[in-house]
């Protein structure tokens, strides 16, 4: 169960950024070249997506179960990647993007309510800190791989971004096969928070949680983490290989240690420091 949790959730998030790496070739494949804001869309485009799924995840959750969750997350993501594998055209592209955006977005509560429900209190944090590796670690592979897999596919863009749709489409089949119905299969004391059946959605529980200020102060936080992560990852690799006169190779080498892999360690140290002093805000202050 948890290899395919780690499996799916790390697909999401290898894609959130996969353009990155070669959008001088998506700009010359779809002769969209020189208009850096159209061109930089395949990565922003899907954000509002996921702002959507992320909201509308509970609701779903709340009907569907979490293990059904899962499985739409990555179908919907499945989707986006093989309409990515039919893009003729820039249009039909960045609606494969979307749907892969939704889909990624479902992800975000479904990974959440997955480590409460099915871990014990022992493993949950161990499970929060492999959460939070997931963007550095999928934007240090997608940096590294996106690349050479699109010089080994003949510089085919639609085949690049096609072929991890039967990678997400394996683990649906795997996940459909072997793992039916988690929550029937714990053995620890929470096995009550497990059972989807008996979840009911409460309402306006975004309004009651933004009434309150810590939360407010943690998602100003996160939003201006999260705008810096998302500027620096979409430019880096393509500023250094048109200014650091590199091949677009070691660029996407260069910004794969600068940037996600800095980040892997951080967010390890993060971990052991809130597990060794069993505090939160000190490791909060620190970022």
């Amino acid at each position: 169960m948890t290899i395919l949790i780690i499996l799916g959730i790390l697909l999401t998030y290898i894609h959130q950024m996969s353009p990155s790496p070669i959008l001088s070739a998506i700009g010359e494949d779809y002769s969209i070249i020189g208009n850096d804001a159209l061109l930089n869309m395949s990565i922003s485009i899907i954000f509002l997506m996921m702002v959507v799924g992320s909201i509308a995840g509970g609701a779903l959750e709340a009907k569907l179960g979490t293990s059904r969750l899962f499985v739409l997350t990555l179908v919907l993501v499945t989707i986006g990647l093989a309409i990515n594998f039919l893009a003729v055209n820039y249009t039909i592209f960045l609606v494969g993007r979307v749907v892969y955006g939704l889909g990624f977005g479902l992800g975000v509560p479904f990974i959440g309510s997955a480590i409460m429900k099915w871990y014990p209190e022992e493993k949950r944090d161990l499970m929060t800190t492999i959460n939070a590796l997931f963007p550095f670690f999928g934007t240090v592979i997608c940096f590294i791989v996106m690349e050479p897999q699109y010089n080994l596919f003949n510089r085919n863009i639609q085949l690049t971004f096609g072929v991890w749709g039967v990678i997400s489409l394996v683990i649906i089949l795997l996940w459909i096969l072997l793992i039916r119905d988690p929550g029937k299969h714990l053995s620890f004391d929470d096995t009550a928070i497990a059972d989807d059946t008996e979840e009911k959605p409460k309402e306006n529980v975004y309004l009651n949680l933004i009434k309150r200020k810590p939360i407010r102060l943690l998602a100003i936080i996160f939003i201006c983490d999260f705008a810096c992560y998302s500027y620096i990852a979409t430019i880096l690799p393509t500023f250094l290989f048109e200014m650091g006169n590199m091949s677009e190779t070691t660029a996407n080498l260069w910004a794969a240690v600068a940037f996600p892999t800095a980040g892997i360690v951080g967010c390890g140290l993060g971990g052991i420091i809130t597990n060794r002093l069993a505090r939160k805000k000190t490791t909060l202050i620190l970022v």
